[in-house]
């Protein structure tokens, strides 16, 4: 499994902290872009780039950052990415008492973050 060693984020850091700050101001950014620069910065696949983004759960800015890019990558989740969301939204393995959307919808409102779109 790729990582988000401290290389990696310093040299992607002006791609990551704008992709923050445009989804904290606007409550969104270009995934396409995104995927685009990040690959390109690191050299690395999609598979790849997924990878380094679950990674990124662990520091607060790029959770939210990485769980909108996954959000929206695709127009159907793949199980990787399903995978990964489950963990960011806190869905338990068994037995989860609500729904995906209730999930999800809790995770963005604990975030102070409203996205748009």
């Amino acid at each position: 499994m790729y990582k988000l060693t401290k290389r990696r984020e310093t040299k992607a850091l002006p791609i990551l902290e704008a992709a923050y700050q445009s989804l904290v101001t606007r409550g969104g950014f270009d995934v396409g872009k995104f995927e685009m620069d990040l690959r390109a910065c690191w050299n690395i696949g999609y598979h790849e780039l997924y990878d380094v983004l679950e990674d990124a759960f662990k520091d607060g800015r790029w959770l939210y950052v990485a769980v909108y890019y996954m959000e929206r990558v695709m127009p159907m989740l793949t199980s990787e990415l399903q995978h990964a969301l489950s963990i960011a939204y806190g869905i338990p393995k068994r037995g989860a008492d609500k729904d995906w959307d209730t999930y999800r919808n809790e995770f963005w409102k604990k975030s102070g973050i409203v996205k748009k779109g």
